[in-house]
């Protein structure tokens, strides 16, 4: 039976979840606009293409397509719609850490509500509901699939691991990982109900788009062990400004006091591999740790197991008021570092809140270039670009893309994610258009975007374009340059 107690303080997470959450309304990623763009031609009955006619997978995320196609399907915003589903998916995060730590721990001991609170505070959690991407909801199908396999509801079980291997692409391998006891066990009926739809889907997907592996993979993925170092710099840095030594040190409570718990032996499993997953592809660019928003509702989870066992550990060794006099201090060990995460979480929005409220964040600026080339150009022109997501969007124009995610050639030059770059293929296809973002006073220029600069530093660009509009980013020192080829 839970007590009133418990329920105002899971109350009270949730409010202050959502509070910190809503923070970060108005922080959308331009990536959220390359999704939007499918969903949109996919309605329109173009089919899964970002450019028309042109099948690329260029996006990661299958089922936020489908999501996105949706919300539009029913008249409603799907930036807005995305961010609610955002939002909501954190929610139920915070409340089913505290219901799988209990049935871990068997009890409804207050160490539980550690779960909840962690995720409350958490800025990659908090950060990433509102950005419009699939993130939070990959981190709900992560902690669901575990309550389903301590449920043993097999056939939920199932639907979730599918719909989780169609939000993101490393899905499939955490899929398998969470079917493999079941298999151990020998319910291989089980692993049938996911293998069959799971490999239909994926036989789909390669004769659509003629590859295994999504477009992005090819253009994200080296597979070298500069990525690997790039991958743990980024996980210290993430225990560095996240401050999770705390969170971290009860994670690994449960290794020392260690007692039968095949569902939290499974959940270790998970966690290893997925750090292993985000040292391997070299981290993310995105602030406040994207990567690892799926596996903190399971480091709340160890971490309230940890704490209980602890405590239960205590137990045995101190008195009564030696161990509340321990607790507290543990309490405010975590507090602090809590506290110290609030800090480094200020910070990120001194540097990124004042573009935001200016509408000068690059999703937004890119969003007046996108509506400027909706209504000031013809609607059969193409347009170069690194940054694809709102201009693509919002312009509904051919883009090329000197990314790479959605050009099948740029995808597969060697080299690392965002350096990669082929302006001389560029220019073979005569843009109407090229959009580059410059850095600085005109007599200080540069192009931090490596394919800007490198198309910016041919002389057939120079002989052949014309700058025709600027566009400044407020608060952000950029300013947004458009070329028109000469006639």
């Amino acid at each position: 039976m839970i007590n009133k107690k418990t329920v105002l303080l899971l109350f009270a997470l949730c409010a202050i979840y959502l509070t910190h959450s809503l923070i970060y309304w108005n922080w959308i990623e331009d990536d959220t606009f390359i999704t939007l763009r499918y969903s949109a031609n996919l309605l329109d009955g173009h089919g899964l293409v970002y450019n028309i006619g042109e099948r690329v997978e260029g996006y990661s995320n299958f089922s936020w397509v489908l999501l996105g196609a949706l919300a539009m399907k029913m008249g409603q915003d799907p930036v807005a719609f995305l961010k609610i589903i955002g939002i909501i998916s954190g929610l139920l995060c915070l409340l089913i850490s505290w219901d799988l730590s209990r049935r871990i721990l068997q009890s409804n001991s207050w160490s539980c509500l550690l779960a909840p609170a962690i995720i409350a505070f958490s800025a990659p959690m908090t950060r990433h509901s509102t950005t419009g991407l699939e993130t939070l909801f990959f981190s709900f199908l992560m902690i669901i699939a575990f309550w389903l396999l301590q449920k043993q509801r097999n056939s939920a079980l199932v639907i979730t691991l599918l719909v989780m291997s169609m939000t993101r692409p490393e899905g499939f391998i955490f899929a398998f990982l969470f079917l493999a006891p079941l298999v151990m066990k020998k319910q291989k009926m089980v692993a049938v109900g996911f293998a069959v739809p799971w490999s239909i889907y994926h036989i789909w997907r390669w004769s659509y788009f003629g590859f295994f592996f999504p477009n992005t993979y090819y253009a994200k993925m080296t597979g070298t062990f500069a990525e690997i170092k790039d991958g743990i710099h980024y996980s210290f840095e993430f225990i560095q400004d996240c401050n999770v030594i705390p969170i971290l040190i009860l994670v690994l409570i449960p290794f020392v006091f260690w007692k039968n718990r095949p569902l939290l032996t499974h959940l270790y499993l998970i966690l290893f591999a997925y750090v292993g997953f985000i040292v391997t592809t070299g981290g993310d660019w995105m602030s406040q740790y994207r990567f690892f928003a799926p596996i903190l509702p399971l480091l709340a989870v160890t971490s309230a197991v940890g704490l209980a066992d602890l405590q239960s550990s205590l137990s045995a060794i101190f008195t009564a008021n030696q161990q509340k006099r321990f607790i507290l201090m543990l309490a405010l060990v975590t507090s602090l570092s809590m506290f110290i995460s609030i800090r480094n979480e200020r910070t990120v929005w001194k540097h990124f809140g004042p573009q935001i409220e200016q509408g000068g964040y690059w999703a937004q600026s890119y969003t007046t270039v996108g509506k400027w080339l909706a209504e000031n150009t013809p609607h059969d022109i193409a347009i170069a670009v690194s940054d694809i997501g709102a201009i693509g969007y919002f312009s509904e124009r051919r883009i090329i893309d000197m990314f790479g995610l959605t050009d099948v050639h740029i995808a597969r030059i060697i080299g690392k994610i965002h350096l990669k770059a082929d302006p001389q293929y560029v220019l073979n296809q005569r843009p109407d258009f090229v959009v580059l973002v410059r850095t600085g006073e005109k007599a200080d220029q540069y192009y931090h975007r490596i394919p800007d600069e490198m198309l910016w530093e041919l002389n057939q660009f120079q002989d052949e374009y014309v700058l025709v509009e600027e566009f400044p980013m407020h608060g952000a020192e950029e300013i947004i340059e458009l070329y028109q080829v000469l006639e």
